[in-house]
């Protein structure tokens, strides 16, 4: 749900953007904050006046959500913890997964979390993966 902006022009700000521009009025980041001559930009002015470089978009420190979510499994299934624990890298860990749950390599089956991320989901961050397990081996 966004914030709907009032005075001209109609438009969305999300809940971050709202909480940057709390945070540049109540720093007087915004120079105009309140003169009864120049009055302070609308949010979406706010914005194109001072742009913001975000940050990389992570998931609990890990690339993203798929990524995060098949570590998670990986650290706390005793099973997945144990084969992780045998392999050098993440494409063997998925192999020896899927010989473990007997599925065909060449079927179109698949080990997927309890939250259904595909071990093969193409939005995994396999280097990250490799580091981990690498990790897990020292």
């Amino acid at each position: 749900m966004g914030i709907r902006k009032s005075g001209k022009g109609s438009g969305t700000i999300n809940k971050g953007q709202s909480l940057l521009l709390q945070y540049a009025f109540k720093s007087n980041l915004c120079k105009h904050k309140s003169h009864p001559i120049n009055p302070p930009p609308t949010p979406l002015e706010f914005m194109t006046l001072s742009p913001v470089k975000m940050a990389k978009e992570t998931y609990n420190g890990w690339a993203n959500y798929e990524t995060w979510n098949v570590s998670l499994f990986i650290n706390n299934d005793e099973q997945w913890y144990n084969i992780a624990r045998t392999v050098s890298n993440y494409n063997q860990f998925v192999n020896r997964i899927s010989e473990y749950y007997s599925i065909d390599p060449n079927s179109s089956e698949d080990v997927v979390t309890l939250d259904g991320v595909s071990l093969r989901d193409s939005l995994l961050d396999i280097e990250e993966l490799d580091e981990m397990i690498d990790e897990l081996n020292d």
